[in-house]
């Protein structure tokens, strides 16, 4: 974060690896402890710029919050199969660019609008285990849903910590910056039915 910080960027993120060509770069079971407590780390040092006045900046912390401050409560992790669809090379429509080529997330060659309802409604997290009983379902909407394919869900307990924390923070900034839960943040326009084309050559 510093150093993103000390290059200029306004805004930061970060999310964890959890599935790439290069195995050893993924995060292991051992290292979501580590991630958690780097990420609570990150959001102390935020605290110390908010409270010296200043803007958010770790858009991890802030969209959490956020949402909290919104009431905001959500089925699915993202759009994917929802209001957008991915297709490949040859015409296939895919959930999205990160299942093109997997079938477990294939539509067909058009979107086959009945299967991908019964995709969506599989994946809702009132539907799908073990999420029907967790308290964060709502604030997380599921996970990722290639991730979960990929990698089952080793950072479930990562993420209810981490909303944790973040709901607690909630509690501070709404006491001593609730201007900053008044604060729009720049929205992108909201895009039905986009279709991303993948080149899967």
């Amino acid at each position: 974060m510093a150093a993103l910080a000390a290059a200029g960027f306004q805004d930061i993120g970060v999310t964890p690896l959890r599935t790439s060509p290069l195995a050893d770069q993924v995060l292991t079971d051992q290292d979501w402890p580590v991630f958690l407590s780097e990420m609570i780390r990150a959001a102390e040092a935020e605290w110390r710029r908010l409270k010296r006045g200043a803007d958010w900046r770790f858009s991890n912390l802030a969209t959490a919050v956020k949402q909290i401050h919104a009431g905001a409560a959500r089925a699915l992790p993202c759009g994917a199969g929802d209001n957008y669809v991915s297709v490949d090379a040859r015409g296939e429509y895919f959930a999205c660019h990160r299942t093109v080529g997997d079938e477990r997330f294939h539509f067909g060659p058009q979107p086959d609008d009945a299967r991908r309802r019964a995709f969506l409604a599989a994946r809702q997290v009132d539907t799908q285990e073990p999420c029907r009983s967790c308290w964060a379902r709502y604030l997380c909407g599921g996970g990722c849903h290639a991730e979960v394919a990929a990698n089952g869900r080793a950072g479930c307990d990562f993420i209810r910590d981490w909303l944790d924390f973040c709901l607690r923070f909630y509690d501070r900034v709404s006491h001593a910056r609730p201007d900053l839960l008044a604060k729009k943040t720049v929205e992108q326009p909201r895009i039905e039915n986009v279709v991303e084309v993948q080149a899967n050559l």
